[in-house]
């Protein structure tokens, strides 16, 4: 969907996904319920490629980049890594594509991601295969030390979600204050928040207990 596209269905006036109501003729909007779509050029990096990210080229010593493979991650119990890459924007999507060789492996993606000092904020859709679940939320944390989330979706069963050692698409999208959640391909849930606007696309993994290792295939991200 392009939102430039997006008009009141009754007058033609321009209108946010995140309208109730069309500010001109007063009709009532569901525009939450459109599916939100990437329909520009995708910015994509292929991790099986065996080129290093420049975003990794140093200061991440548990990431290794292996041709035909991908972007493998060793993570520490309970640790987590996120790495920013890519321009700034306020609707458009992340997709990530890989797979966990652990229970505790989780696989991590967000959107407008700010880094203001200190201090970083954005929205991140994690997926844990093993347990075929995932859940949305919205973090702070500042010298790259947790300092909360809220959580938007708890940690929701999903059976689109393939088993651990099998790849695994996730994506993010939002648009407004919409956010919407594709796993394999498949929309699985809808979110409205209006906290966090602008800012660039990230991807990671996590240990969500026991030592974790999570490969990373792919990883785009475009425009709506």
């Amino acid at each position: 969907m392009n939102l430039r596209a997006v008009c009141c269905p009754s007058c033609g006036a321009p209108v946010s996904v995140s309208s109730r109501q069309c500010r001109y003729c007063r009709a009532g909007l569901q525009l939450s319920a459109v599916d939100l779509a990437v329909t520009q050029r995708r910015t994509v990096f292929d991790f099986t490629s065996g080129a290093t990210p420049h975003e990794v080229a140093s200061g991440h010593p548990e990431l290794t980049v292996q041709r035909d493979i991908g972007l493998v991650i060793a993570l520490g119990a309970g640790a987590a890594l996120r790495v920013p890459s890519g321009a700034p924007f306020k609707d458009g999507s992340a997709r990530l594509e890989g797979l966990v060789l652990d229970p505790d492996a989780g696989m991590d993606v967000g959107l407008r991601f700010i880094d203001a000092g200190r201090a970083q904020l954005g929205y991140l859709l994690q997926a844990r295969p093993a347990l075929s679940e995932f859940r949305v939320i919205r973090f702070a944390q500042v010298d790259s030390t947790p300092a909360g989330q809220d959580v938007l979706l708890p940690w929701t069963a999903c059976r689109m979600l393939r088993a651990m050692g099998e790849v695994n698409r996730i994506e993010l999208l939002a648009a407004d204050s919409l956010l919407q959640v594709r796993i394999n391909d498949a929309l699985v849930a809808r979110l409205d928040d209006p906290r966090f606007g602008y800012g660039v696309p990230m991807y990671g993994a996590s240990s969500h207990g026991q030592p974790a290792r999570v490969t990373l295939r792919r990883f785009e991200h475009g425009l709506l």
